[in-house]
């Protein structure tokens, strides 16, 4: 599917807020700015317990490919 991530918000969940300043496809590179590190993440799985979106409605957009990347990868929901 095809996104258009860049210069979108996103919260990483050790070093805060950043800005996607990336995104080809299978790779996203994001700045945070504030925790002084430019970083690059596969996508979709890092939208599995490291980043989320500050935009609750592209969060939501997003989930439907992070739960088709567990699928394909056989990840179980964790257990409380």
């Amino acid at each position: 599917m095809d996104y258009q991530l860049e210069n979108k918000a996103v919260i990483h969940k050790c070093f805060g807020k950043g800005i996607i300043t990336g995104y080809d496809g299978r790779y996203l590179e994001a700045e945070f700015k504030d925790a002084g590190k430019k970083c690059r993440f596969q996508f979709p799985s890092c939208f599995y317990g490291y980043l989320v979106f500050e935009d609750n409605d592209l969060q939501k957009m997003i989930e439907p490919e992070v739960e088709r990347w567990k699928k394909e990868n056989q990840i179980e929901k964790k257990k409380s």
